[in-house]
């Protein structure tokens, strides 16, 4: 979900052009849905050394190890330095450069969801970043616009939306 002018927009990044037929009656005033784009045309111009304007929100977390060997635990970062931090470790593995000075984080939070076919539920903690980037890597950048950013992409973090 993303909100431009006071109005809330979904987006969606797919291989194949979605129907919204049932969901534009569940959710849009008068059954009313916006409409889909060719994203292919608009990826085909990014090239390395470009700036773009972007807004990401990103699944804030790290895994702690208690013994060698073994899986981690999943732990979000709370401090807004560890947050900025792991957002340019992000940038430097998915093709792109932010500098200090060029990007904030504008809205940070927790949510949580309860799985609907079993008792369990999840956490989910994220933050909102908006600036300035410069495309590094043009073929892992354009990979990472679609195919997403980090954990927790399908509770709405992980995409990045940019404009040229």
């Amino acid at each position: 979900m993303d909100s431009l002018g006071g109005n809330l927009y979904l987006l969606i990044v797919s291989k194949e052009e979605p129907n919204f037929d049932d969901l534009a009656t569940q959710l849009c005033e008068r059954g009313e849905i916006g409409h889909t784009k060719n994203y292919a045309s608009f990826l085909t111009k990014i090239e390395n050394g470009q700036r773009l304007r972007f807004r990401f929100r990103g699944n804030t977390v790290h895994s702690v190890v208690k013994n060698k060997g073994e899986r981690g635990k999943v732990k979000p970062y709370f401090s807004e330095k560890n947050k900025r931090e792991w957002v340019l470790k992000k940038a430097e593995k998915n093709g792109f450069v932010l500098e200090e000075n060029d990007f904030a984080m504008v809205d940070t939070g927790q949510q949580r969801f309860n799985k609907r076919a079993s008792r369990n539920h999840v956490e989910l903690s994220y933050a909102t970043f908006e600036g300035v980037l410069t495309v590094a890597d043009s073929e892992k950048f354009v990979t990472a616009l679609t195919q997403g950013i980090g954990r927790g992409k399908a509770y709405g973090c992980g995409m990045m939306t940019v404009i040229m």
